[in-house]
């Protein structure tokens, strides 16, 4: 489906409202393809993939895309995606203090581009990340994103949120 066009100038900027709404209880996830047209002959179409999740009854809020590139998740929000987990969850503190149930690796975060064998083959399969405070999942998050990963979640505040959350930790 075409929305419409605009014709933005070099050096002018637009903003784009999407005539689509995403309901509370509407349930699913949701992508969307923009593409854009240039005049650079090298790079005749640049093509955005957006990714959404709609918002379900009680859920807590979608999380919130940072300037790196990556998503910031709130303890909320982890909680609820681990009944369905569909992702892989990597533990990047150093030294370890404890891990959240469920965690698939324990990967340092300045180690992170040293174990691209262990991590998802596609670029695109969504990974969550977190440590005890959050900064080094930050730093994590961004080096993800820098390496091509397209889903990429930082577990904001990490483990000392999760646990003010009244959530339990793993200490082995």
């Amino acid at each position: 489906m075409t929305v419409g066009s605009t014709v933005v100038k070099p050096g002018q900027s637009t903003q784009f409202t999407f005539p689509y709404a995403m309901h509370e209880g509407m349930g699913g996830k949701h992508h969307f393809e923009v593409h854009i047209a240039t005049n650079d002959p090298e790079r005749p179409t640049l093509v955005f993939h957006i990714y959404a999740n709609s918002v379900e009854k009680g859920a807590a809020a979608t999380p919130t895309r940072t300037p790196a590139g990556y998503w910031d998740l709130s303890v909320e929000t982890l909680k609820d995606a681990m009944a369905k987990k569909d992702f892989m969850l990597i533990n990047v503190h150093i030294p370890f203090e404890g891990r959240i149930a469920g965690t698939d690796l324990e990967i340092p975060y300045n180690e992170i581009e040293k174990a691209l064998d262990r991590l998802p083959r596609s670029k695109s399969a969504p990974i969550v990340v977190y440590c005890r405070s959050g900064r080094m999942s930050e730093i994590a998050a961004a080096k993800l994103v820098e390496l091509g990963y397209t889903r990429v979640f930082n577990l904001k505040g990490g483990m000392m949120a999760w646990v003010e959350a009244g959530l339990p930790l793993e200490k082995q």
